[in-house]
């Protein structure tokens, strides 16, 4: 079997190059600031006029926390203009700018404002426990950022039971009724829950509760107990957790977190 001409052309999945030459991904550090430069155009457009089949680009992270530099660049609107006119750039000079996923073979396509909404579904749902004096502003809070989804609010009195949590914060409808039901909250597999309800009466009922949503792998911050936003918890403050059979918190937890389990534990 011959060695096939490098400068042939080949089919990639539907794609058909120009040849077999790629400019395999690098990072060229010519994205200051997580933007796509003027340079990093120049310099894909000089391989694409070139001749290249396909050029590639690297560290495109999907939120700023996939980075493993602070100048990689990550989708948002400040980086699609660039990316735009790296695509458009590129191919002008006859290298493809659109690629096939190299596991399913199909054309890459961009994500609509429905699959975004599924994505952030998937990612960010929070259930609020409390709408008292601290739980309205953490309702608002949650509602500013288009990143979170608030699923659930659990209350406290049977007054405030069924209500709409909107009428409760003193704000729009919000289509979402309050509920004491602790159980139909964390059916719902929240990946948050933001607990700001009173514990000061009972503290260790709140490490119960802290203890059984994270049990059913729910990241849990809370504002109380204090001890515990402080790191004032020793080892010898509670006893054993009934499902770990561990005595008392393993880590030192960062003030205002009462600990937390990250979806992929769950998994």
């Amino acid at each position: 079997m011959g060695v096939p001409n490098v400068f042939s052309p080949v089919s990639l999945g539907p794609l058909t190059l120009r040849n077999r030459v790629v400019k395999a991904a690098t990072f060229e550090g010519l994205t200051p600031g997580a933007v796509v430069s003027q340079h990093l155009v120049e310099f894909h457009v000089a391989l694409a006029r070139g001749g290249v089949g396909m050029t590639t680009t690297a560290y495109l992270a999907v939120a700023p926390e996939g980075r493993t530099h602070r100048d990689q660049v990550y989708l948002g609107e400040a980086a699609l203009p660039g990316l735009r006119r790296l695509t458009d750039a590129v191919k002008a000079e006859g290298a493809p700018s659109r690629i096939p996923s190299p596991l399913s073979m199909q054309m890459i396509r961009g994500a609509t404002e429905q699959d975004l909404d599924r994505v952030l579904r998937d990612y960010v749902t929070v259930v609020e426990w409390s709408t008292g004096t601290v739980g309205r502003h953490a309702i608002a809070g949650i509602l500013a950022r288009p990143e979170l989804e608030l699923v659930g609010v659990w209350v406290s009195s049977d007054e405030k039971d069924g209500k709409d949590v909107g009428e409760l914060c003193g704000t729009e409808p919000l289509d979402l009724a309050a509920t004491q039901d602790k159980a139909a909250l964390i059916a719902l597999k929240p990946d948050c829950v933001v607990h700001t309800a009173m514990t000061d009466a009972d503290p260790f009922a709140a490490l119960g509760l802290f203890e059984e949503l994270l049990a059913a792998g729910i990241n849990v911050v809370s504002s109380g107990p204090v001890f515990l936003r402080r790191g004032w918890c020793s080892s010898t403050s509670h006893g054993p957790t009934p499902r770990s059979g561990r005595t008392g918190p393993s880590r030192r937890p960062a003030p205002g977190a009462t600990g937390s389990r990250s979806r992929a534990s769950r998994r």
